[in-house]
């Protein structure tokens, strides 16, 4: 009988317990695309990597133009070998700085990628924080993470978030 209760009480409080959490959640990665800022920063984004790509699309042109180039004249036998060999290493001493400047660009791209949106998602993070003190939420889970396999449509909280997202400076 004392088991019984036990086992009883346990289940009670186990079940208010479970009462007591709320839920929510969102599709982040669908509301952070569809603000205009990230928008606006993916623009820019783009724009700066083409800008840097063309440059480095110049510099390997140029450098396939000196080999072939070169070749020719090895072909042709209208250059000695010394001054082959010194023109071959003078390539590569190029395509390396290709090569260095690609890495560069590279990091200067997730450099301003940081610097553009992060502020952005920060201030997505306050919204959600905020929607979710607001109504009380104990959990606000992310759906575009594809691990949440129901919910029901009433605890979608994307709304909330985007009008709050709206109202943070």
């Amino acid at each position: 009988m004392r088991s019984t209760f036990l086992a009883l009480m346990l289940t009670v409080f186990s079940l208010s317990a479970l009462q007591a959490q709320n839920f929510g959640y969102m599709n982040s990665a669908a509301f952070v695309s569809e603000l205009q800022e990230v928008k606006t920063a993916n623009t820019t984004l783009e724009n700066l990597q083409k800008s840097k790509a063309q440059v480095i699309q110049n510099m390997v042109k140029s450098l396939q133009d000196k080999a072939t180039a070169l070749e020719q004249k090895k072909q042709q036998g209208t250059i000695s070998p010394k001054a082959y060999e010194t023109q071959m290493a003078n390539l590569e001493k190029e395509q390396e700085k290709i090569v260095k400047l690609q890495e560069t660009s590279a990091k200067e791209l997730d450099a301003e990628r940081n610097k553009l949106l992060d502020p952005i998602l920060t201030k997505v993070n306050d919204a959600i924080q905020a929607v979710a003190k607001e109504k009380s939420l104990n959990y606000v889970f992310d759906t575009s993470t594809g691990i949440l396999l129901f919910a029901d449509e009433a605890l979608d909280v994307t709304e909330a978030v985007k009008a709050k997202y709206a109202t943070l400076k």
